[in-house]
């Protein structure tokens, strides 16, 4: 696969004992495409979301880059992952 990088967004919903419980991921093809979902569930789901990058066309490996966001409305650009 090459290309455009793959993101998911993992939003999280809060458990009935206030744990965080998982929601199912959504899939996005670009950076733009993860903001803006992310940005769009980030109210619905207790204020947390993560974005994953699947996979880095960079050297066409997947990878394991992983932001969490835990403040309702903080979406980061996923283009600007610290780590791998």
């Amino acid at each position: 696969m090459t290309g455009s990088a793959l993101f998911a967004v993992l939003p999280y919903g809060a458990g009935s004992d206030g744990t965080l419980v998982a929601c199912p991921p959504i899939e996005a093809f670009s950076a733009a495409d993860a903001r803006e979902k992310a940005r769009r569930v980030a109210s619905d789901h207790a204020g947390v979301v993560a974005i994953a990058q699947l996979w880095n066309p960079d050297d066409g490996r997947l990878t394991s880059r992983l932001e969490v966001l835990y403040a309702a409305g903080r979406v980061p650009d996923p283009t600007t992952f610290s780590g791998r």
